[in-house]
């Protein structure tokens, strides 16, 4: 262990701990950046989780817990599995995200999952819990079907070799290959009532009966021969069998005698199946191209059928167990939960929850402190995310168009502005970058998409948009140098400006309003200049070596950041139309940037995936890292700067970083070398799945903390004592009364009705004249009332009577009162509540025991033990003796004293605890 040197500069210690997480450790590194197994990271951003990630082309599984009495529907989320529940999909929990999930199966304590080229088949119990892990290693090729059975957990891959594993001891009981040929396994289940069997089938239409006890086929059937069976599914009745094959049909199949029962033809391509089990014989069936149909088994009829439900292959398809609900999956990034309430007997959507479809294109934060996401993507559609709660997700632009042309809306760029204090209206502009022809203005409270800015007959396209803080003016920027302001409420033209460079014209690249709005940076080609809001009257123009790309701003500032061809940044004052900073460090294309909202820190994001991050006023770049394998098509910071949100070219998800300067100081950061090129994560570390157990990772702690001789002695001590020995203290005369038993029961006397009244009369004279004569036969002396005790008063309990000797000798009262602490901390809770009422000064107690009591207190306050025990105590104290204390003005500084201390330590583990709960939180929120 290292000293302090001679500058008392404090050294750091390496030491090795175990932490559960899977993505790296801390420390400091280079000025403070995080080691992540020896690949250098964000000195600033820590991955927190995604947000948008439904489902995938992994069917999705239902499990109904008993105990809860639910149904949990359990999806696989990119790298990590979430569990919703119910029909109302209210999303609980995901797992830690590890390799890419390729396969996902259930029973009624575990979900299996496993990915391609993975080491080990993972169990999850709660969806979060990573319980046991079954190697892989007897299997050649990518595992595509998993299935529990009984204590057996059996795994097929693309080759046709099965493995069956014991689900408790993770011991490989087999191994076989299974005779397939060159043909996939497409299904396999258990059939019902057949005692250790499975069948699976394969892509040219046989079906095979295996036991698995004997390691023997029993039955190989070939009445499909020659069409690809794309799913098997079990029905109700015993021995019969759903088929859904290629051909466009789905028979029901009895195994017993090896005959098809009945075929029912379909419009697309059946590659799911699902009976109901409500009592009604119905069949749902999902096509290739997303619809959904229910058909009639007794009558071979169509219910109702749902055309493009999903905008894939519908993978998943469970029906609820005795309830007229089913719940269904693809890999458009959504789940649906339908249910038969229709007058015609048909199924209606009742509840959903999606994502994007396809990467999102752009994310910006919508208003001033609104943790709300508003994102666009190739899918077209513009949606909203919430941080923290995934209820309040939506999407925007399913709502009808009052558009006038009825055009398919395709959104790819956008701008808004919104706080909380300004009026609903539509405060969103979107528009196609690829045929961008209209402008179209939404409203984020009423989810409504308005009429377009322009006509349609302008053949210009645009290129981009602003929109001012008041939601009153748009600036368009379009090909060939003009730039628009429209009024939002009208629609109509209120100034134009065309940008030039001579007799040349190029496309608007950005526009950027100053923070009062009158002034506006336009940049176009290399011309860039500068013009009064709203006429557009031209200030002043500047021309530079390579044209600008783009421009972005935060309306807070009068900053604004344009981005060159050269991949260089310049950072200008649109107030003052100055250069402020030249940023160059860039090698590739920038696709977008943002500036903090303290405009402290500039980042960019590039096409090879680097994140770029420079301190404005000094101009040093201090923070670059590159955590993707592609490129990252935006990025965006929280109107508090707690978050980094970013959107990427393959990921329909989005990603969230911590901001770790807003929760900790960091340390003052180096400048990042020029030639420094940070290395992709996945070429220094494989994609592994995650490990059981705990990962070792290396922190570092000062050596004042390790050298110190007391390591407890900032520790708040709150006792290991059973709750019921202090939290029910002051309501112990409560308890006891309803505690006590209830008296014998005494039947009444047979009196008659008519001697009951004489009978309650003579008890009642009797009881008068016994109270007389005892009156008078007392002496007058009794009857005085007892004085108050003196202070000298003497106890009557050994706790009371070491109370009272507290301060009589300084030099001991720290040795007594740690033994009166320790005493009271082992006293039951009736002997607590005895000890105090025992010090009231009119009933044999006296005021120097309340003295001493409150000096105890004092004390343990300050030495923070037994917190949890004193502060009951203290409160049961006040609750017997308030209205001694009050009255009595030699109580006044003791209890001041108290007072303070207690709020002192009340504060500390306000902020201790908070903390605690912000760490926990944020671990278990899902690290990607």
């Amino acid at each position: 262990m290292k000293k302090k040197n001679k500058n008392n500069s404090l050294k750091k210690v390496e030491v090795v701990v175990s932490r559960d997480d899977e993505e790296g450790g801390g420390g400091d590194h280079g000025g403070g950046a995080v080691l992540l197994s020896g690949v250098t990271q964000s000195r600033i951003f820590n991955p927190y989780k995604n947000i948008g990630l439904v489902s995938s082309q992994v069917p999705l599984i239902l499990r109904y817990i008993h105990k809860r009495r639910e149904n949990f529907v359990i999806t696989c989320a990119g790298r990590s599995i979430s569990t919703y529940v119910s029909q109302q999909l209210r999303h609980i929990s995901s797992s830690e995200e590890g390799g890419e999930i390729g396969c996902m199966a259930g029973d009624t304590y575990h979900v299996y999952t496993v990915g391609p080229g993975a080491k080990f088949i993972s169990a999850w119990r709660r969806g979060t819990e990573l319980t046991h892990e079954y190697p892989t290693s007897e299997h050649a090729s990518d595992i595509t079907h998993l299935l529990p059975f009984a204590e057996n957990l059996i795994s097929v891959d693309s080759k046709g070799v099965m493995c069956i594993f014991n689900i408790k001891t993770e011991e490989l009981v087999r191994s076989v290959s299974l005779p397939v040929g060159d043909a996939d396994v497409t299904s396999i289940l258990h059939p019902l009532t057949f005692q250790n069997k499975v069948i699976f089938s394969d892509s040219e239409g046989f079906i095979y009966l295996w036991n698995i006890n004997t390691n023997q086929l029993i039955y190989k059937f070939d009445t499909f021969k020659g069409t690809r069976i794309n799913s098997l599914m079990q029905s109700p009745a015993r021995g019969v069998l759903a088929v859904a094959l290629a051909s466009g049909h789905v028979s029901l199949f009895n195994l017993e005698y090896d005959k098809i029962l009945m075929h029912l033809t379909c419009l697309e391509e059946p590659v799911s199946l699902a009976f109901m089990t409500d009592g009604r014989h119905v069949l749902l069936v999902g096509g290739v191209k997303g619809s959904l149909t229910a058909w009639d088994l007794d009558t071979r009829e169509v219910i109702s059928f749902v055309n493009e439900a999903h905008k894939c292959p519908v993978s998943g398809l469970v029906g609820f167990m005795g309830e007229p609900i089913f719940v269904s999956s693809g890999a458009d990034n959504a789940i649906r939960v339908w249910i038969f309430d229709r007058p015609d007997g048909g199924f209606r959507l009742l509840n959903t929850r999606a994502g994007h479809s396809s990467p999102p294109t752009m994310a910006r934060f919508h208003g001033e402190d609104c943790p709300t996401i508003v994102t666009t993507g190739e899918d077209n559609t513009l949606r909203s995310f919430h941080l923290y709660n995934e209820t309040y997700n939506r999407i925007i632009t399913n709502f009808p168009s009052t558009s006038s042309t009825h055009k398919p809306l395709s959104v790819n760029s956008f701008t808004n502005f919104g706080g909380h204090h300004q009026p609903i209206g539509e405060d969103i502009l979107a528009f196609d970058k690829y045929n961008a022809s209209e402008l179209y203005t939404f409203s984020f409270e009423n989810s409504k998409r308005g009429k377009p800015i322009l006509p349609g007959n302008d053949t210009l396209a645009i290129t981009c948009v602003a929109i001012t803080t008041d939601i009153q003016w748009a600036l368009v920027g379009f090909k060939e140098g003009k730039v628009h302001v429209y009024n939002l409420q009208s629609k109509r033209l209120k100034s134009t400006a065309v940008v030039s460079s001579g007799t040349n014209t190029s496309d608007i690249a950005g526009i950027a309003l100053s923070a009062s709005e009158s002034t506006v940076l336009i940049a176009a080609g290399v011309t860039l200049s500068y013009h009064k809001f709203p006429s557009l009257a031209e200030i002043t123009k500047e021309t530079s070596v390579a044209p600008f790309r783009s421009v972005f701003s935060r309306r807070t500032s009068n900053l604004a950041c344009l981005v060159r061809a050269d991949f260089s940044l310049t950072i200008c004052d649109v107030s003052t139309q100055s250069m402020m900073r030249i940023l160059d460090h860039c090698c590739s294309p920038v696709t977008d940037g943002a500036f903090s909202p303290d405009m402290k820190w500039v980042t960019v994001a590039t096409t090879d995936g680097c994140v770029f991050t420079w301190d404005v006023p000094t101009g040093n770049l201090v923070d670059i890292f590159r955590n993707f394998p592609t490129a990252i098509t935006s990025l965006d910071y929280t109107p508090r700067g707690d978050f980094l949100v970013t959107t990427h070219a393959d990921e329909v998800g989005i990603r969230l970083w911590v901001n770790l300067a807003v929760f900790a100081p960091l340390p003052p950061f180096t400048k990042v070398p020029d030639d420094y090129i940070p290395k992709r994560l996945e070429d220094v570390i494989p994609q592994m799945p995650p490990v059981k157990g705990q990962e070792l990772v290396k922190i570092q702690i000062d050596s004042e903390i390790l050298n110190s001789t007391d390591p407890t002695q900032n520790a708040i001590e709150l006792g290991t004592l059973p709750k019921f020995h202090w939290k029910e203290l002051l309501n112990l005369k409560t308890i006891k009364a309803r505690n006590k038993p209830a008296p014998a029961f005494k039947p009444e006397r047979n009196i008659p009705f008519i001697l009951s009244d004489l009978e309650k009369e003579k008890t009642r004279n009797l009881v008068d004249l016994d109270l007389e004569k005892v009156l008078s036969g007392m002496s007058t002396s009794l009857i005085v009332s007892k004085p108050l005790q003196t202070l000298d008063a003497v106890p009557f309990t050994a706790f009371s009577k070491k109370l009272s000797e507290l301060g009589r000798d300084p030099f001991q009262f720290n040795q007594i009162a740690t033994t009166l602490i320790s005493e009271l901390a082992g006293m039951g809770p009736s002997q607590i509540d005895l000890e105090i009422w025992s010090w009231d000064p009119d009933c044999g107690g006296s005021k120097k025991l309340l003295m001493n009591f409150l000096e105890l207190v004092t004390f343990a306050v300050g030495r923070k033990q037994h917190l949890q025990i004193v502060m009951t105590c203290l409160a049961l104290f006040f609750k017997i003796y308030r209205k001694q204390l009050k009255s009595s003005k030699v109580f006044k500084e003791p209890m001041e004293k108290v007072s303070r201390d207690v709020g002192i330590i009340r504060d500390s583990m306000f902020k201790t605890v908070t903390r605690i709960e912000c760490l926990v939180d944020y671990s278990n929120e899902g690290l990607f």
